[in-house]
């Protein structure tokens, strides 16, 4: 059996396995055991330089610490642009609403399929289940609302990913909390 290792046009390494044979396949390159076991611990990153296996450059504790936050930074972000929110209509019904993006997507497809002058009332879901007629309006009103707070999560979101690259300390990194 002979350790194989696929290698890409830009000198990285893509995939590793074996050849039964013996016969090594075009763009695939011979490993050793060693060299084998030590790329599938840590798979990515791989070049092949000079007819040899080079491994990634490792990644500083900080830069480690960055990515968690960034990551953490990320999840917060899209959990607050999906939250739910709560809106008045015009009728004086307050109701919370789903604001996810397929929910986002419907009522854009709503205002896009009517005008204001159909004078429609749309029975619309809140998270419950409950139905609020909504007018055209109150559909604009709603996802206005909506954008105004994912603008504002955006400029917040922007703010931390910056001050987090930005950061040289720990303490700087982690600071920097949704």
């Amino acid at each position: 059996m002979t350790y194989v290792a696929t290698v890409n046009s830009n000198g990285n390494i893509v995939s590793i396995g074996t050849s039964i044979s013996g016969t090594i396949p075009e763009g695939q390159v011979v490993l050793t055991a060693e060299q084998f076991q030590s790329i599938a611990a840590n798979p990515v990153g791989w070049k092949w330089v000079n007819g040899a296996p080079v491994p990634p450059a490792p990644v500083s504790n900080l830069q480690q610490l960055a990515n968690v936050q960034l990551s953490q930074v990320a999840a917060a972000f899209a959990a607050a642009n999906a939250a739910p929110l709560t809106y008045t209509n015009s009728s004086g019904v307050t109701g919370t609403f789903p604001t996810t993006a397929p929910a986002r997507h419907l009522i854009l497809e709503t205002l896009l399929a009517f005008s204001a002058s159909d004078n429609e009332v749309f029975p619309w879901a809140d998270v419950n289940g409950n139905m609020v007629n909504m007018t055209y309006a109150d559909l604009q009103g709603l996802l206005r609302t909506g954008g105004q707070r994912n603008l504002a999560n955006l400029k917040k979101y922007t703010t931390l990913t910056s001050n987090i690259q930005a950061a040289t300390t720990a303490a700087g990194i982690t600071s920097q909390v949704w």
